[in-house]
């Protein structure tokens, strides 16, 4: 059964014992104030009639009309009174009795009140002695009714004490149904919901230290057996949940401890790496001057003894010499991208800008180009690399316009709480499946004699973007220029 039935069951039942012990005593409080009445009614019976007898004696003795009327007056209350009554079966003896001596009293009384008129002040041994044998009369039934009135208020005052008693009992058991009626509730209340709640509240203690295999133990059929029952589900699914998220966890901390591993020995790599373009730049170019320097020596000492080709060849060892310190300098800068960077700060990108077109003033001259720009924002940046970024793009703009004056426009837009640089130009353009070649380290589109260079440029952008935490990336379609674009904090 479910709780909330048995609850209201328990309370139908106390609120019907109450009003079944409140019309009980309902009942007897009644009796009490009927017999209340009742004995005050035979106790002012009593006083009256004692009240009519000392006015009989003070009629009998002064004969004082005073006398006479108090006696009517008292004698009218006492038929009120009876009249007035409701005997039970008991008293309707003693009522009815009490009735025929009141007539007869009456009559008696009427009768001595006559003979006092008809004396008229004269003593006559006929009328003393009917007189005196109505007072006799009148004294008795006066003591007879006088015995049954006090007869009867005693019997009052009796049922009384009965009633009195009757609710007092009424009350023990009243009070003791009111006792029982609260620890049944409460026993209810504590084996269907304070236990189980104890309980739940037990196996909720453990699962939260981590012990997930408890369980209720709740099998009642009601809403706490319900919830119980859903709750060892939950607590079995979430055993079941949390030992695979141990194994989750443990299988995460591997690979982390293995990360962490890979991680150190690709940065112990990484130095050695830098270390090694580093020493092996210096080192190898050391030869490559020495080469050069001894060519260009025996070009100048055997100036009348060589011929045009052993001229050409020399020059092929000259420029191949050059063209392998450039490329030797390009990767030193590749590398000094992570190894010889600055902290990321406030940089005012245009005055970067200004920086990198006089570092490209000579090639801006001889080129006749332009370079336009709008306003540009601060941004957090390594000044030395942002004025490398746009000298390397402007320089791939002013390169890669052959045929006519280049012309390259620098803009930046606010897009998603980064700024959008773009380096517009109007050289060749880039077909669109060369695209993702471009920012490959040493990948070249051209042949060393349409445009010089060792293809290395825009890897270095692509590298200086991405260590500052932007995005590069290019716009163009052939013959109708390029624009170049990077994003940065």
């Amino acid at each position: 059964m479910l709780t909330r039935n048995k609850l209201s069951i328990s309370v139908a039942v106390s609120l019907a014992a109450a009003v079944f012990v409140g019309a009980i005593l309902f009942h007897a409080v009644q009796r009490v104030q009927q017999e209340v009445v009742q004995s005050e009614a035979h106790l002012d019976l009593v006083k009256h009639m004692t009240q009519r007898r000392f006015s009989m004696v003070d009629l009998v003795i002064f004969g004082q009309e005073r006398a006479r009327l108090q006696w009517e007056a008292e004698h009218r209350e006492i038929d009120h009174i009876l009249s007035q009554s409701d005997p039970t079966n008991v008293d309707a003896e003693v009522f009815e009795r009490l009735r025929r001596n009141q007539l007869a009293i009456r009559l008696v009384f009427d009768r001595l009140v006559t003979t006092f008129a008809e004396a008229g002040g004269r003593q006559d041994a006929g009328r003393a002695e009917l007189r005196q044998r109505l007072i006799s009369q009148l004294m008795g039934r006066s003591q007879d009714m006088s015995s049954d009135a006090l007869r009867l208020s005693q019997r009052s005052i009796a049922e009384v004490h009965a009633a009195l008693r009757q609710v007092a009992l009424l009350a023990v058991l009243v009070t003791a149904l009111g006792v029982a009626l609260v620890v049944a509730n409460w026993l209810i209340v504590r084996k269907n919901v304070l236990q189980p709640m104890k309980r739940l509240e037990a196996v909720t203690a453990s699962i939260a230290v981590g012990d997930f295999e408890r369980r209720t133990g709740i099998a009642s059929k009601d809403e706490i057996g319900a919830l119980a029952r859903s709750f060892d589900a939950m607590t079995a699914q979430l055993q079941t949940s949390v030992a695979a998220l141990r194994f989750e966890v443990e299988e995460r901390r591997e690979s982390n401890d293995a990360l962490e591993a890979t991680s150190r020995e690709l940065a112990r790599s990484n130095a050695e790496l830098a270390q090694f373009a580093y020493v092996a730049s210096h080192d190898l170019q050391e030869p490559l001057r020495m080469v050069v320097g001894h060519v260009q020596l025996l070009e100048k000492r055997l100036a009348d003894k060589l011929d045009s080709d052993t001229r050409e060849f020399m020059g092929f060892a000259v420029d191949g010499a050059l063209r392998m310190k450039k490329l030797i300098e390009d990767i030193l800068a590749y590398s000094r991208v992570s190894t010889r960077a600055h902290p990321l700060e406030p940089v005012d990108s245009a005055a970067a800008l200004n920086e990198a077109l006089a570092l490209l003033a000579s090639r801006i001259a001889e080129t006749g180009a332009e370079v336009a720009s709008q306003s540009l924002p601060i941004v957090t940046a390594d000044r030395v690399q942002l004025v490398q970024l746009f000298q390397n793009l402007i320089g791939n703009a002013i390169k890669f316009c052959k045929d006519r004056a280049p012309r390259v426009r620098v803009e930046a837009r606010l897009e998603d709480h980064r700024w959008r640089f773009s380096v517009s130009d109007n050289g060749i353009g880039i077909a669109p499946e060369y695209r993702g070649q471009l920012f490959v380290i040493f990948k070249r589109l051209h042949t060393l004699r349409e445009y010089p260079g060792t293809g290395i440029g825009l890897a270095i952008c692509r590298r200086i973007v991405e260590r500052h935490g932007g995005q590069i990336g290019i716009e163009s379609a052939p013959g109708g220029g390029s624009v170049f674009w990077f994003t940065l904090p």
